[in-house]
């Protein structure tokens, strides 16, 4: 039987899915294949799966009390609220040692002469004060230590009216140090507070024997935090000199280029001044000015208590006043553009621009040449800003080469940070009046052998710090040529670098091999250049040899944005009277650290040379080759070759050579 709605052609297991499914009214799985996959919805599972809800922690529950829109603590500057931390931590350390000192009874004489006295009232004020103190010094030291580049900056601008680049770059080198420093600082306020406080007011705590405990695991805590300040200072020390010497070509041009910047920049005072000159009512303009620098403080004084972020912070961390960000590159740029054209919209910039604010033409025409990189003697307002971007740019990967380590000085950190541990540990034991040097003397047989197991060890690390430190071939990113073969310097290893190669493969060479080879940096180079041999016909006219110089020359020198002057040809060399080989010297502006763009010059080139080939006609072919076949050097007999052996006279001789047919033949 069939059903109604079934063809009586089909049975039931030939119906379509969709008709079994709407007939029987039972779950099939059905291919959505068609489907478009944008229907699709992948978070489907995941929003019906039951989430279980995780309880708040009490931090999290701190700060969701905080940040409500009822609470004005959000609205205060970290300033203010360190300030209201400091002293509210102070207030509730001292308010017990306070109470402490009303109501707690002095001891009589009598009883400090007991033999069990402990003098719990004089304990108690030590301690709560100590912690007062150390609360409260810890808020001012963070607080001072982070405003002193906001104070140098500030005096500088005040004093010279702008600060200078180098001023700059020295803050940045105290901020790598700045949390070392603030370590050392507490360490020493610690061990100091508690000195005093002994020695003192409370004289009769340093009789007790857990005080003077107390007294070295202080001392011992200092020695720690000098020993890794010092550390951190060798460390940057080490790190600036290293970066030095790897970049001391780049150092000294981002120094020049930095410099003539702060010469510019007179001209935006110069600008202002004359503004200000043809003015109408000077008196008028100053009261201006008063009023305004009061606004500007009372406005500061504000900010200061009442703003997301204070004045010294927003100084140093905030994006839009970052000196090496590129909206503040291109700011400078504006200012400095307008500042030298006055306004009067010129498009392009000139040597008579930069004269007024050096001392001589020829250190204005040096400074323009920093900016006129393709010698053409004047700068549009793109070339400006691309400059002063290339600039800041450099200085930010110098600054940041300078402060962040390699691989190898991570090393050289870790074998110092060793070292420390170490001098710290015989220290604090000598603190401990603990005598060490006894017991080290059975371990001498151990160290005499471990000479022998790590012996070898030692003199490659050795030779591999002087190699990379004092040597010093390369630098990461460099790209070098070792074997006749570019490498791209990857990381930089003290025991070994990963070099990768052109195809993408890493390649990983240890030290001591690299210490033995002939390695050319190529970041480090100046201008390069290439040779490149081109093989013409010996039967070349010579007048087409001198057209063929004449044009490539001319057509070099018309591209000199990729290359520089001192292009030649010459012929090298005449290979069997039959072929000229020539020689051609192409010098590229710049080195080859952008392999991309060297070869697309090249490119560029060989293109231009076989054109003009093809226009003079010079060509190369193979030379005439002889074939000679001997019709009767042999015959076949039945398949197998039988040799003519009998020649006795001279006739026959001539009539064998009359037989040879010569054909010639030329080999495109």
């Amino acid at each position: 039987m069939h059903n109604d709605d079934t063809p009586p052609h089909l049975s039931k297991d030939e119906l379509p899915i969709e008709t079994q499914q709407a007939n029987y009214h039972i779950p099939f799985p059905t291919n959505n294949n068609h489907l478009d996959e944008d229907e699709f919805d992948w978070n489907e599972v995941a929003a019906d799966r039951p989430q279980t809800k995780r309880c708040r922690t009490a931090r999290q529950l701190l700060h969701a009390v905080v940040c409500r829109p009822s609470c004005c603590w959000r609205y205060l500057s970290p300033f203010s609220k360190r300030l209201i931390l400091a002293l509210a931590g102070s207030i509730v350390f001292s308010t017990p040692a306070i109470c402490v000192n009303l109501l707690m009874t002095v001891p009589s004489e009598e009883e400090r002469t007991l033999p069990g006295f402990k003098n719990m009232r004089s304990n108690l004020q030590c301690w709560l004060y100590w912690a007062a103190f150390q609360w409260h010094i810890g808020w001012v030291t963070t607080v001072f230590v982070e405003i002193i580049p906001a104070v140098v900056s500030m005096w500088t601008k005040l004093f010279k009216g702008r600060r200078s680049e180098r001023v700059k770059s020295a803050m940045e080198y105290y901020m790598s140090l700045k949390r070392y420093l603030t370590l050392l600082l507490l360490a020493s306020w610690n061990w100091g507070s508690w000195a005093f406080l002994l020695d003192y007011p409370y004289t009769t705590v340093k009789e007790q024997d857990y005080s003077m405990v107390i007294w070295n695991v202080f001392a011992c805590i200092f020695v720690g935090c000098f020993w890794l300040f010092v550390q951190k200072v060798i460390v940057q020390v080490i790190a600036t000199r290293f970066h030095r010497q790897a970049f001391s070509d780049r150092l000294q041009e981002n120094k020049y280029a930095l410099k003539v910047l702060d010469t510019l920049s007179k001209s935006e005072g110069k600008q202002e001044r004359s503004a200000s000159s043809h003015h109408r009512r000077p008196e008028h303009r100053r009261q201006n000015t008063g009023s305004e620098i009061l606004g500007q403080f009372q406005k500061r004084l504000q900010n200061i208590v009442l703003t997301d972020q204070p004045q010294f912070r927003t100084r140093m961390e905030r994006n839009t006043v970052d000196i090496n960000s590129i909206e503040y590159a291109k700011k400078i740029a504006r200012k400095l553009f307008y500042s030298l054209t006055h306004h009067d919209h010129e498009v392009c910039l000139e040597v008579k621009h930069f004269a007024p604010y050096f001392s001589s033409l020829d250190e204005a025409q040096q400074a323009f040449c920093v900016f006129d990189r393709d010698r053409n003697g004047n700068l549009t307002r793109r070339e400006f800003r691309d400059t002063i971007l290339r600039i800041y740019k450099e200085r930010k990967a110098l600054a940041q080469s300078m402060c962040d380590t390699s691989q190898a000085l991570g090393k050289v950190d870790t074998m110092l940070w060793i070292v420390s541990i170490i001098a710290t540990v015989f220290i604090s034991l000598a603190i401990f009046n603990v005598e060490v040097w006894h017991s080290l003397v059975p371990l001498g047989s151990c160290l005499l052998a471990l000479t022998f197991v790590f012996g070898n060890t030692c003199k490659n690390t050795f030779e591999s710090t002087l190699f990379l430190f004092v040597t010093h071939p390369y630098d990461a990113g460099d790209y070098v040529l070792i074997d006749d073969q570019f490498l791209l310097v990857h990381n930089l290893g003290l025991m070994g670098t990963v070099f990768i190669r052109g195809d993408g493969q890493q390649v990983y060479a240890p030290t001591t091999v690299l210490m033995t080879k002939m390695i050319v940096n190529v970041r480090r180079s100046g201008d390069m250049g290439e040779v490149i041999t081109v093989n013409i016909d010996f039967r070349t006219p010579t007048e087409r040899l001198h057209l063929l110089r004449e044009r490539l020359t001319e057509w070099v020198n018309s591209q000199s944005r990729d290359f520089s002057e001192g292009f030649d040809v010459r012929v090298s060399d005449i290979v069997d009277v039959n072929k000229l080989v020539l020689s051609m010297w192409l010098p590229h502006k710049g080195n080859w650290q952008d392999l991309g763009k060297r070869f697309q010059r090249k490119t560029k080139f060989l293109i231009a040379v076989k054109d003009i080939f093809t226009d003079l006609g010079i060509r190369y072919e193979l030379p005439t080759q002889r074939f000679a076949q001997d019709a009767n050097a042999s015959t076949f007999v039945h398949g197998s070759p039988t040799s003519n052996v009998s020649r006795s006279s001279e006739k026959h001789h001539q009539q064998e050579r009359s037989n040879i047919t010569q054909i010639t033949a030329r080999v495109p």
